[in-house]
């Protein structure tokens, strides 16, 4: 059994297929390791191994030989000695000294995950949660038809026939607050998922020549195709407070938050072209814009992490503390307070799932030695 045999075992547990005989083997685990205090010393490690090690052996069926189920247990105990569901690695930068790094698990109340949620603007103002509107139609605009799917999306549908000849351009837009995120199907059938604490301004009809529509926060889009009569495509135009990107394909993913170090475009399939008002860049699938400071700089990456939160988890590559903080604030809606000092300089990677609380992911912060108490809504980190 190799690591990545163990990864799909993990994947099929979160997708409800595994077996009753994998389920028990990794709940049977799981169940016994929540609650427990954490402690990365050497010797901790190695009783820890060898009580996950002892039960995996004890669960597995005694008929199986032992080379089979010795490499299942080892491959199994690489993924899930932190939790089901969560695989982190940290990357220590300098050596933790004595017992000031001793981590403060202090959470009061827990906080779920973000949800599916989010505010409808409409053209004349009035204002739908979609959250809690009812399955159906929300509205009628100009022979567009707003729905609620039994999924929780929201489609805009054109009437049969309907002309996008409009002499007025109304708008909608769509919201999603701290600790929400949502999925919309636009009137021209492109497809945006918004992450947390995002917006998106469009119009209720498009013109027939170009599509053009607001972003702030982050968001993925999957653009439907469009042609003119004479074969020419529709522009697709998403504008942001300080780029604006033309889609020439379809597939792609923008982080446009004002508290990050930069915006981020990346390229999952198609072309786009990114400029900034003075310099112009064309990307090509799996390559990510980084806009700082009016400076373009462009990089291969893997797009995995980029639209990991479109997928249910959070993605780090190399992080540091405080962009993790950023995305778990957004996600959790909670106040991050940094006090005086120097902060850990470990940085992390790995993949945590979005759906588990936030007591959890703490969890794997105390594992990285980071200090931190929870008071209400506000985490406070410590050095």
């Amino acid at each position: 059994m190799e690591k990545r045999e163990a990864k799909e075992l993990l994947k099929k547990y979160h997708a409800g297929t595994c077996t009753d005989e994998e389920k028990a083997l990794l709940e049977s685990w799981y169940l016994d390791w929540q609650g427990g205090e954490f402690d990365l010393s050497d010797k901790s490690l190695k009783i820890l191994k060898s009580q996950t090690f002892k039960r995996i052996k004890k669960s597995y069926k005694k008929e199986r030989s032992l080379p089979h189920w010795y490499r299942y247990a080892a491959a199994v105990i690489a993924f899930v000695m932190v939790s089901v569901g969560i695989v982190l690695y940290i990357s220590k930068k300098q050596e933790q000294k004595g017992n000031n790094t001793a981590s403060m698990r202090a959470v009061v109340n827990d906080v779920a995950p973000g949800s599916n949620k989010a505010l409808l603007t409409l053209a004349d103002g009035t204002v739908v949660k979609l959250d809690e509107a009812r399955t159906g139609s929300i509205a009628e605009v100009a022979g567009i038809t707003i729905r609620k799917t039994k999924d929780g999306q929201v489609v805009y549908e054109a009437a049969v026939h309907a002309s996008n000849k409009t002499t007025s351009i109304s708008y909608n837009q769509i919201s999603t607050p701290r600790g929400g995120q949502f999925k919309i199907t636009l009137p021209d059938g492109t497809k945006v998922w918004l992450n947390a604490a995002s917006s998106l301004k469009y119009p209720v009809r498009f013109t027939e020549t170009i599509r053009r529509v607001e972003l702030t926060g982050e968001g993925y889009f999957e653009v439907n195709s469009q042609q003119l009569p004479n074969g020419d495509r529709v522009a697709f135009l998403v504008s942001t407070p300080t780029q604006n990107v033309e889609v020439l394909g379809t597939h792609f993913n923008i982080n446009s938050y004002g508290d990050e170090k930069a915006i981020l475009t990346t390229l999952v399939e198609g072309k786009v072209r990114v400029t900034d008002g003075h310099t112009s860049v064309l990307l090509k699938p799996g390559q990510q814009a980084s806009l700082t400071a009016n400076n373009f700089n462009v990089k291969k990456i893997d797009t995995e992490e980029a639209v990991a939160w479109k997928n249910g988890y959070f993605s780090f590559d190399q992080a540091d503390l405080q962009s993790v903080m950023l995305q778990l604030s957004r996600w959790y809606d909670v106040d991050v307070v940094y006090k005086a000092g120097e902060l850990p300089s470990e940085t992390f990677t790995g993949k945590v799932y979005r759906n588990m609380s936030l007591s959890k992911v703490l969890d794997m912060l105390a594992f990285a030695k980071v200090n931190f108490k929870m008071e209400g809504k506000k985490m406070i980190i410590t050095p």
